[in-house]
């Protein structure tokens, strides 16, 4: 549609930034998808996540703290600033470490980032109807 926003940042150097960070999340993180599939999110009891997940995940809070943290990043709570592509690609990843519940006490800016994406209104529309699925332990 005509208002959609721009997927991917403007600047250059975001631009470039929020694909380096769309590509990590699609060829990365392998323990935290495995340990924490994003299916369990929505039982009512999860598994508990395995020690190397939630390791894996403490790498993930380290590199958005490293993102938020940049001097140069403006124009919003998100990984370039505005919500972009990447922010697409990390909503999964955020469902899981919320719903697994992994601690975030050492990455402030992270944890901040946790709940802006999920609140982002394409995330937060998208979980809406996720969550009146019926939750299924395999598919």
């Amino acid at each position: 549609p005509p208002a959609h926003p721009a997927l991917w940042p403007a600047d250059r150097g975001e631009r470039a930034r929020a694909r380096w960070l769309a590509a990590a999340m699609h060829s990365g993180f392998m323990r935290i998808r495995e340990g924490m599939s994003f299916n369990l999110c929505f039982l009512p009891k999860r598994p508990p996540a395995p020690a190397d997940a939630l390791a894996e995940a403490q790498d993930l809070l380290a590199l958005w703290e490293a993102c938020l943290a940049r001097p140069e990043r403006k124009g919003g709570p998100y990984l370039c600033g505005a919500f972009s592509g990447a922010d697409v690609m990390f909503a999964t990843m955020a469902v899981r470490l919320l719903a697994f519940d992994v601690p975030t006490s050492g990455h402030p800016l992270a944890a901040a980032y946790l709940k802006d994406v999920v609140a982002a209104p394409a995330v937060k529309s998208w979980m809406d109807e996720a969550k009146k699925l019926p939750p299924r332990e395999t598919y």
